[in-house]
């Protein structure tokens, strides 16, 4: 992955150098940063791109599974979530999405077959230009059906580990060291604004896992998704409407343009075709971007922020994770997705 150096400052250690990838993103420069890049060349940029999404699943389960026993351990969290930015977020759930309409064999003919009519440059061009293009094409139907079945047990499953760090948070009240006074609100902010920039490369082992052909994380993702259907009542009874809504107004869909499931059958499509290569970067990361994502994901860190500056204990903060940094997240997949996105999964409102 090439790396282009933009500057110099002074980190609280070292010196620290930051740098822009090929994808756009700004990022610290580290040994490990380096290692990763390394690493990820290997593979397209889908691939990539998709890897810090099963990143993000792996340190969400990992985070609702920890039993926190100290502060330290209670930072290492809030950097966690906060290391992935709204922008990269975005574009790595729609890349995953991407992958799993590859996964329809009719779809991938399809775009195949549409590419040897038309000729594959004027396709590329086409699904580019006109992401809402890929939807008239044989098998899209199938694919858009896979897309939205995976970000509704996406969404299931980061709403479970935001549920199960919230319920954690009851718990830590009960210890001294969570009872303790936040003193430093804007050096706590700044702190999760720097580990935006700190890199999240998925391992190599990931990556190859989901550039597998029929790549199998798909089929473990829906059996995790599956165990955790029993806690859909828990979500009907713990969503925050209020929330919901604001979130809904940051977006602005919409409903004549190409939406969340079009750009990723038209990433599919690309990668059927070739176009989804290191050569092809333009291409991708132009259907990369999702507005009414990108703007949902940016309005929920941005809570996730506020939640931060406003806890007067540290026993609060597991709870912005739940909420802004897990549950919203999935909330706005929903409603990039939905037609009727009122609240995710499925939820009847009775106030």
């Amino acid at each position: 992955m090439r790396m282009l150096l933009i500057g110099v400052a002074a980190a609280s250690i070292s010196l620290a150098a930051y740098a822009q990838d090929e994808d756009g993103e700004t990022r610290l420069v580290t040994d490990e940063l380096i290692e990763g890049a390394a690493e990820a060349s290997a593979y397209p940029p889908l691939i990539r791109q998709a890897g810090r999404l099963a990143l993000y699943f792996d340190d969400a389960e990992a985070i609702a599974n920890e039993e926190m026993t100290a502060l330290e351990e209670l930072d290492a969290a809030l950097e966690t979530i906060a290391s992935y930015g709204p922008a990269d977020l975005s574009r790595s759930w729609l890349a995953y999405a991407a992958l799993v309409a590859g996964q329809s064999p009719e779809f991938v003919d399809g775009a195949r077959s549409t590419a040897d009519y038309y000729g594959s440059g004027r396709l590329r061009r086409g699904l580019t230009d006109h992401p809402g293009y890929a939807a008239s094409m044989p098998g899209a139907a199938a694919a858009r059906a896979r897309v939205i079945e995976y970000v509704r047990n996406a969404s299931i499953e980061v709403f479970s580990a935001g549920e199960a760090v919230r319920m954690a948070a009851y718990t830590l009240q009960s210890n001294q060291w969570a009872r303790a006074r936040v003193t430093d609100n804007d050096a706590r902010i700044n702190a999760l604004r720097a580990a935006e920039l700190r890199p999240r490369y998925a391992p190599g082992a990931t990556l190859a896992s989901i550039s597998a052909p029929g790549f199998p994380s798909e089929r473990e993702f829906s059996r995790r998704a599956n165990e955790i259907e029993v806690f859909n009542g828990v979500f009907d009874l713990n969503i925050d409407y209020a929330t919901s809504a604001r979130l809904e107004l940051a977006t602005n869909p919409n409903v004549n343009g190409p939406d969340f499931a079009d750009r990723a059958i038209s990433l599919a499509a690309l990668a059927a075709i070739g176009g989804a290569e290191n050569d092809d970067l333009e291409s991708v990361n132009t259907l990369l971007y999702e507005p009414d994502a990108d703007q949902c994901i940016a309005m929920a860190r941005a809570h996730f922020h506020q939640c931060i500056a406003a806890a007067h204990f540290r026993y609060e903060d597991p709870f912005c994770i739940a909420q802004h940094g897990l549950s919203d997240v999935a909330h706005c997949l929903n409603i990039a997705t939905s037609d009727n996105p009122v609240a995710a999964v499925s939820v009847e409102t009775t106030e």
